[in-house]
């Protein structure tokens, strides 16, 4: 069974280096990433940012049509956006993520810099021959 969190003894700031030096691959994957508190406080802040902005310049729409077409695009592609991010209260992001087998199950699992696991699935056939990190984990030894 794959923890949902790994190398929580060791510091924030050292998880990385703990998960490489453990994981059997790493990989540059996408996911979806919770916002911290802070994170959605200043993603709803921003959104009332761009929400004000927008009523000013629906306003300025009745004398300057053309200006507020070019003006108003890139404020709503980020409201858009900022919606959507706080309606899934995620972020999409791109970090190297450590894969880590576990052969009982068949499985394998990525985890984030954090150590927190993002995705799971099923072994590939060219991932069921074993690495050198599983024999170590197996055997509990390192040589």
């Amino acid at each position: 069974m794959l923890d949902q969190m790994l190398g929580t003894d060791v510091p924030l700031d050292k998880r990385p280096q703990f998960l490489r030096d453990n994981c059997d691959k790493v990989e540059m994957k996408k996911y979806n990433k919770q916002f911290s508190s802070q994170e959605l406080s200043d993603k709803r802040l921003q959104l009332e940012t761009v929400s004000i902005n927008i009523a000013d310049l629906r306003q300025q729409k009745k004398d300057y049509d053309d200006a507020y077409k070019i003006e108003m695009k890139p404020l709503e592609d980020i409201h858009k956006k900022t919606v959507q991010e706080l309606k899934e209260r995620t972020v999409q992001v791109e970090e190297n993520c450590y894969a880590f087998i576990d052969e009982e199950s068949k499985m394998i699992g990525f985890y984030n810099g954090e150590g927190l696991l993002i995705y799971s699935r099923p072994l590939t056939v060219d991932e069921l021959q074993k690495t050198v990190h599983m024999e170590v984990r197996m055997t509990g030894t390192h040589g």
